[in-house]
Order: structure tokens, then C-alpha cells, then sequence
């Protein structure tokens, strides 16, 4: 290549030396003679407005993928609402709030009702068999209350 081909080159089209020195160094720039120089130039402006260069900072058929796979999740996680698989995460919160509630309520009247049973108590066994039904009792109340709770969410959801 003839030595004042490079800043010829910049002087034509309109950029610095510098500027053309760098495209030299990253490939863009290729040929020794000017109408090699502006071939290699306009191929890397054409590859830029199409999209495809993969020097820039924006690679806009990465940008593409990269949106239409968001979109792609997106309507997925919509189906999966749809389905009944998938719920909103405020939705879970009020729903759990809501059954922790109802539980503790359900527990709540257990130590009153326990206390005067098991004072009355005479013996080990009759506490051990007051206690094992009272488990049961309150196994029975939790589910109660887990049911009410699920018809009072889903009653408030429609």
C-alpha cells in the first residue's frame, strides 16, 4: 500500500486518520489501494445498517433474539396464569396472610378449652387420651379453617 493511501482513504470519506488507523487495526479496513479501502468500508456500513456488524455496542440481531425471547417467556408466564399453574406474587401473599390468620384464630381458642378439661383430669392415662383427642380436635379445626380461608380467597378473587 502506498504510505499516504490510509489518510487519503479518512480524507475522503470524512473521518480522522486516527479514526482510520483503528479500522485498519480491526479488520474492517482491508486492501492496499483506495478503491479496496472504500470497498471494505462500505461493506462494514451496509453489515452496520443491516444489523450484523458485531463491532459496535449494539448488536441489533442480538437486541432481536434477545427481545423476542422475553416475549416468548412473557406469553408463557400468561399461559401459565390461564392454566391455574402460576399465580401472582401479591396474589400468594394475600392468600397467605389470609390462611395464617385463619389458623391462628383457629388456635386460638384451644389453651381455654384444654385447660379446664384437663384440670378436671384424675389420672396420667386420662391426660394422655384428652391430649390425643384435642390433637385430633385441632387437626380437624386447622383443616376447617384452611377450607374457609380457601373459599374466602377464592370467593374474593372472582
Amino acid at each position: 500500500m502506498k504510505r499516504n493511501t490510509l489518510p487519503e482513504f479518512a480524507g475522503l470519506v470524512g473521518i480522522s486518520a486516527t479514526r482510520a488507523g483503528q479500522l485498519r487495526r480491526n479488520g474492517v479496513l482491508t486492501g492496499d489501494t483506495l478503491p479496496d479501502l472504500v470497498r471494505s468500508y462500505c461493506a462494514h456500513l451496509r453489515e452496520q445498517a443491516a444489523g450484523r456488524a458485531s463491532g459496535g455496542s449494539l448488536d441489533l440481531g442480538q437486541e432481536r433474539a434477545a427481545l423476542a425471547a422475553a416475549q416468548r417467556q412473557r406469553i408463557e408466564r400468561e399461559e401459565q396464569v390461564a392454566r391455574g399453574e402460576l399465580i401472582p406474587a401479591d396474589l400468594a401473599v394475600r392468600h397467605g396472610v389470609a390462611l395464617a390468620q385463619t389458623m391462628v384464630g383457629a388456635l386460638g381458642a384451644w389453651p381455654g378449652r384444654l385447660s379446664a378439661v384437663l384440670h378436671a383430669a384424675e389420672s396420667q392415662a386420662e391426660v394422655g387420651a384428652l391430649l390425643g383427642e384435642a390433637v385430633h380436635d385441632i387437626r380437624l379445626d386447622l383443616e376447617a379453617a384452611v377450607a374457609r380461608a380457601h373459599a374466602d380467597f377464592r370467593r374474593a378473587e372472582s
